[in-house]
């Protein structure tokens, strides 16, 4: 019995567990009233103390699923029917696999869930009501559901959700949340399966949020950042899964991100180090000099390449260094560094503040930011200048009625800045006041009322502010280096007498509100009768059209238009045109208005005695009114040129000289290429009849005949025989025939000569014995037995004691060759 001992005890506890098992509830313990058969679990729901409800918040369009757990806690079977006794309309709820109402059998002491299910809620607050009833007893028993369905108040989202991580380098998961509500929510972060730390912790998976407790503030967004790191020993190439979840407080469940998956790889750590880490004050137009270091923390060399990321406008960077490593990429050893020393100058208009050059290191797997962090001092500076017609002087010419008075207003300082300017002093006779602002150009048109400070900053369109209330003092806010023209505005009125005075502007700018003055002169110009300005020069002028190039018999016009600036009608002034000094139109200027204009066009016709250049002069001139001291007068003055002769004369004559100069030129080429082509005939001529007395094709023709007499004397020597050509041969038959004239390859026209069967020299067309043979000519042979050589030549070219060989075949060949080239 002692040995069965165990065995009749495991098999007790056996029975034992298994009878009391039913007891019980496999799914989560309730904390309703004792006996109570139905209660609620699953998603987020929480129970509501001393009640039958339940409540958990869902986002629309989610889904989501519940359990309705039933017990029977009688000593009988049980029927129980569970149902959906109340539900929203719009919302899709059922039990199981879509029911609204199932049976189930419980035996006593054992339990069961049903299925209780929901999708895509709309976003409202809604009760799902479940009723148990007890189909013997006919108990009911309810729980309910409470479901808040709306958006937020809380959206996180992860811009990244892939993430790679070496074993010594973390990954960066930003994390953005925003409030959707009016109040500030208090939130806090974790991911499932990743204990948070403030650091590290050595041989685990750890996230450290920069913040993981925060308040987000009413409707806003906010970006936290979290770092991941993997164990130290974790192998190449294991991944992790999680899932970030952020709480409310208030609300149970958690606003999850799933999916967030980080892989483990062998990855180089590529790090930087800058010194000095903070912020370096220098004057614009300064430089500074930094001294940054490259670690290498991978087991292997990495290749750097190193790049000028982001800078200032108009900023420079160099390297007080021998090697430049912006301009090549580098190594640094396993576990190396890399120092270099970058400069960086600023320039003299510099904005104040702080400012960042960023230089960007990449490795072979990662890349990292120097931060060269510059501040730029404070330089408070605004400049006015004033803006004359002339430009030489600082002095305005005002004239009766109204008058602007623009100002140049310059910032030359670095720094966002304001400046208030003053009318200090003005003559009396000119009450000024500020009238407009002009910013780059003036196009666009707007009005500003008040004394408010005026912000022309970030103004990129060519813009004027008309202000509509005079004021004497102005405040206008400037971007560094900005500028504008601020007009002072006047009217003078009719019968002011000529004056002068001088204008002040005082003007305050910089945080100690420094002060300086501009002063500037004005001059009343009465320029009694005028002659407008019409192309906007800032002088008189008259228009001379319809082209500045005239000719003799042309009819020029002149237009120009007067204004009358006297407080009263003009009357007895005269109008005149003068060309060099000499009056060619002249009449009377009609009765003009105060303050009115009037146009003028007339017309003068060129004659002979005008030539040349001249000057156009208009004068305008009268006697001098009672009221005033002097009498009325104005000019102005243009050159023209008057051409001596026609031009269309002129181009008739050039058209003309060159068409008869292309006349020669073609006579000339046709009488050329016709002699060419006659001399191209005879050449064709010569070549037939050498080539047929020769027998050489396309030999060129001989242009004397002693050529070719040496060339037969040469044949001569070396014992050569010269057949007379085919052609030649059928000549001489076709004479003796009668089918050719007996004159064809003769020189001479005397009768053919037969030759003697005998050897005897007979007449030959080529012997030159007929009337063209008188000539005599006889050709001597040396004996060949004497010294065994042959010597044929003309006759004034023979030596004492050569005999001629007459009856020998050869000479009589040559002779007739020596005929035909003389011929």
């Amino acid at each position: 019995m002692r040995s069965d001992c165990p065995t009749t005890c495991i098999v007790i506890l056996a029975i034992l567990s298994i009878s009391i098992l039913p007891l019980f509830d496999p799914f989560e313990a309730s904390a309703l009233p004792e006996g109570y058969p139905v209660w609620l679990s699953g998603g987020y729901a929480v129970e509501q103390p001393n009640s039958t409800m339940y409540l958990d918040y869902l986002q629309p369009g989610s889904t989501e699923n519940y359990l309705v757990h039933l017990f029977n806690t009688g000593p009988d079977q049980v029927r129980y029917r569970v149902s959906l006794t109340d539900e929203p309309e719009d919302w899709l709820v059922f039990l199981g696999s879509g029911v609204d109402e199932m049976i189930v059998d419980l035996d006593p002491g054992t339990g069961t869930a049903v299925d209780l299910n929901m999708k895509t809620p709309t976003e409202r607050t809604g009760d799902i009501e479940v009723t148990v009833k007890d189909e013997s007893s006919m108990e009911e028993w309810q729980v309910t559901l409470r479901i808040i369905c709306r958006k937020g108040p809380l959206v996180v989202s992860l811009p990244v959700l892939d993430h790679t991580l070496g074993r010594n380098t973390p990954a960066l998961v930003d994390i953005d949340l925003r409030n959707l509500e009016n109040t500030v929510l208090n939130v806090t972060l974790s991911m499932d399966g990743i204990p948070a730390s403030d650091a590290r912790i050595e041989g685990e998976w750890t996230v450290v949020f920069e913040d993981r407790s925060l308040e987000l503030p009413p409707d806003s967004t906010t970006r936290v950042r979290a770092y991941v790191y993997a164990p130290e020993l974790e192998p190449v190439g294991s991944q992790k899964v999680t899932t970030l979840s952020v709480v409310v407080d208030g609300i149970t469940r958690p606003f999850t991100v799933t999916s967030i998956n980080f892989k483990v790889q062998t990855i180089f750590d590529l790090r930087s180090t800058v010194f000095p880490a903070e912020y370096q004050l220098i004057s614009p137009g300064e430089s500074v000099e930094f001294q940054i270091t490259i670690e290498n923390w991978a087991v292997d060399y990495d290749t750097v390449s190193l790049e000028m990321f982001d800078r200032p406008s108009g900023w420079d960077l160099a390297f007080n260094d021998t090697f430049d490593p912006t301009s090549l990429p580098f190594n640094v050893d396993p576990y190396g560094e890399r120092v270099f020393h970058p400069v960086v100058f600023t320039p003299r208009n510099a904005v104040a503040g702080k400012h960042v050059v960023v230089l960007r290191a990449s490795g072979r797997a990662n890349t990292t930011e120097i931060r060269l962090m510059v501040e730029v001092a404070r330089k408070d500076s605004f400049q006015l200048f004033t803006m004359t017609s002339s430009g030489t002087d600082d002095t305005y010419r005002l004239t009766l009625g109204d008058n602007l008075i623009p100002i140049r207003v310059v910032n030359r300082g670095n720094y966002y800045d304001s400046v208030t300017m003053e009318i200090d002093t003005r003559p009396d006779w000119a009450p000024l006041t500020f009238h407009s602002i002009e910013v780059g150009g003036g196009t666009n048109v707007t009005t500003l009322s008040g004394a408010a400070p005026v912000n022309i900053s970030g103004i990129i369109d060519s813009t004027i502010m008309i202000l509509e209330d005079p004021l004497s003092k102005i405040t206008l806010t400037f971007d560094p280096g900005q500028s504008a023209v601020v007009y002072l505005g006047t009217s003078i009125p009719l019968g002011t007498r000529a004056n002068s005075g001088v204008v002040g502007i005082k003007y305050m700018y910089g945080v100690f509100r420094e002060q300086q003055f501009l002063q500037a002169s004005i001059k009343l110009i009465l320029a009694d009768i005028e002659i407008v300005d019409t192309d906007g020069d800032g002088g008189p002028d008259i228009d001379i059209y319809p082209e500045p190039d005239y000719e003799i018999g042309d009819r020029i016009y002149f237009s120009w238009t007067l204004r009358n600036n006297y407080p009263y009608e003009t009357s007895g002034l005269k109008w005149s045109v003068e060309l060099s000094g000499r009056v060619i139109i002249e009449g009377d200027v009609p009765p003009i208005g105060p303050g009115e204009e009037m146009e003028f066009n007339e017309s003068w016709k060129a004659d002979k005695s005008t030539k040349y250049h001249h000057v156009v002069t208009l004068k305008i001139s009268g006697d001098a009114y009672p009221q005033e001291d002097k009498a009325p007068s104005a000019s102005t003055s243009e050159q023209i040129y008057i051409s001596p002769g026609p031009r269309k004369v002129a181009w008739g004559v050039m058209i003309l000289f060159v068409g008869i100069m292309l006349l020669i030129i073609s006579a000339f080429i046709a009488f050329y290429l016709w002699v060419r082509k006659d001399l191209r005939e005879k050449e064709a001529v010569e070549r037939e009849r050498y080539e047929a007395l020769y027998g050489r094709k396309g030999a060129p023709p001989l242009k004397s005949g002693a050529s070719a007499g040496r060339y037969g004397r040469r044949a001569l020597e070396k014992g050569e025989r010269r057949e007379l050509p085919p052609s030649h041969i059928r000549h001489e038959g076709e004479r003796k025939r009668g089918k050719v004239p007996a004159d064809i390859g003769r020189k001479g026209k005397g009768p053919v000569r037969e030759r003697a069967s005998g050897g005897a020299r007979k007449a030959s067309p080529l012997s030159g014995e007929g009337k063209a043979g008188a000539k005599g000519r006889k050709l001597k042979v040396k004996d060949p037995s004497a010294s065994g050589e042959k010597h044929i030549g003309r006759k004034k070219k023979r030596t004492a004691g050569r005999e001629s060989a007459p009856g020998s075949d050869e000479v009589e060949e040559l002779e007739e060759l020596e005929e035909f080239e003389e011929t």
